[in-house]
């Protein structure tokens, strides 16, 4: 597999147009954009489609439609269009803040690969 980018972003979402707008402005604001977001739609039938092609930024955007088969069925499809040496599973419904990318990519360089194949970071809520 080629790598183009150091880390993939995997989105897999089912009829979540309305979340989505959120998750993409966290991504356009991260202080890194040396990374792949890839939507896995799960075979949603609101507005998905149209909100994801509305999304212009300079980092790579890449959206694949699948019939539903539920998340671990979009997981697995993703496999096949992943263009990063690192994944990181972000839901619809979730948001990063800006220097997520770039701590994820600087944390997996420090790493010996030989011995750990994942790394975890916490996740904080709105209300702290």
């Amino acid at each position: 597999m080629k790598y183009d980018y150091p880390l993939t972003v995997i989105t897999p979402t089912y009829n979540r147009a309305d979340y989505l707008q959120r998750l993409y402005d966290s991504l356009k604001m991260q202080t890194c954009h040396s990374f792949q977001w890839l939507i896995i739609d799960d075979g949603s039938n609101d507005a998905t489609t149209v909100v994801v092609q509305s999304f212009d930024s300079d980092f790579r955007i890449d959206y694949y439609y699948k019939s539903n088969g539920g998340k671990h069925t979009a997981l697995n499809y993703s496999h096949q269009y992943i263009r990063g040496r690192v994944i990181c599973i972000v839901d619809s419904d979730d948001w990063l803040v800006m220097d997520a990318v770039e701590k994820i990519v600087n944390n997996w360089r420090k790493l010996d690969r030989k011995n750990v194949k994942c790394i975890t970071f916490l996740k904080g809520m709105e209300d702290g």
